[in-house]
């Protein structure tokens, strides 16, 4: 009984762990901005396996929510958000990067309030290119974090995947702005 009553109110294994990444965002934040890389990478690292740890739960266990699909893109959002622009900040990722990545997210997330306000909720399905942005991202704040910690500068092997990470970020972008939501909308306005 007590679990049904769970369920309902959305506070799942899942969702619990999706809500501890949340709050540990400000952990991260701190660490960044009192200059301690090696605990702000172990962080960002527990955020990032918690994040697969979560979805793999709501999936395996059939117990996806509506706070879940909200809380879920939210905490990787302010993870995300908050390491590019601290680091970007401190100069130790190109601007250009940050503004990249940020960017990205925020013309899709415009994009699909737009498309919830037209339509009702949508929550957009996943794609290769979408999970291979996002990998080559945490990859980056990874090894920037590394390096940092260990104070060797940027080796020209984090440049490169800078470049790569921008590179599938834009791509990214476009195909969610285009193809991504497009899709969504003309599946939306079929018939019931």
């Amino acid at each position: 009984m007590l679990d049904d009553r769970r369920r309902i109110a959305g506070l799942t294994l899942a969702n619990k762990i999706t809500i501890s990444r949340v709050l540990l965002v400000p952990v991260f934040v701190a660490c960044l901005i009192y200059r301690r890389p090696g605990l702000g990478l172990i962080i960002f690292l527990l955020a990032s396996v918690a994040d697969v740890m979560d979805g793999y739960l709501a999936r395996s266990q059939g117990e996806p929510t509506a706070l879940g699909a909200m809380l879920d893109p939210m905490a990787d959002k302010l993870l995300m958000f908050s390491a590019y622009v601290i680091m970007a900040a401190y100069g130790l990722i190109p601007a250009w990067l940050a503004i990249t990545v940020i960017g990205r997210d925020i013309v899709i997330s415009t994009g699909f309030f737009w498309l919830y306000l037209a339509k009702g909720f949508v929550t957009p399905a996943p794609t290769h290119l979408g999970r291979t942005t996002t990998v080559t991202q945490v990859l980056s704040m990874v090894f920037v974090l590394l390096a940092w910690t260990a104070n060797t500068g940027t080796p020209w092997a984090l440049t490169l995947l800078y470049f790569l990470t921008g590179a599938l970020t834009a791509a990214s972008g476009v195909h969610y702005a285009f193809f991504v939501g497009g899709r969504t909308l003309s599946r939306r306005e079929g018939p019931e």
